[in-house]
């Protein structure tokens, strides 16, 4: 999913499952603009490796797998 594409403090933030913490760290941004720009940047250059073409052949992949791996399942 999307957190695994996060790269926390560096192209983006990971809350918690609490309200405060996501309103910490948006304080946080808030505060501190020229991180919000490094973290924008970072983000942009970590999207910009990642054609939608390359993650759809990864997730194909995955799928293939998961595939595999219930076939042989139902062999025994």
């Amino acid at each position: 999913g999307v957190v695994d594409h996060v790269l926390d403090g560096i192209n983006g933030f990971i809350c918690q499952e609490d309200p405060a913490d996501f309103r910490q760290k948006i304080e946080y941004l808030l505060e501190h603009p020229e991180h919000r720009l490094r973290m924008g940047e970072a983000a942009l250059a970590y999207a910009r490796q990642r054609p939608w073409e390359k993650v759809m052949e990864m997730l194909e992949g995955y799928y293939e797998e998961a595939w595999h791996l219930a076939y042989r399942s139902q062999i025994f």
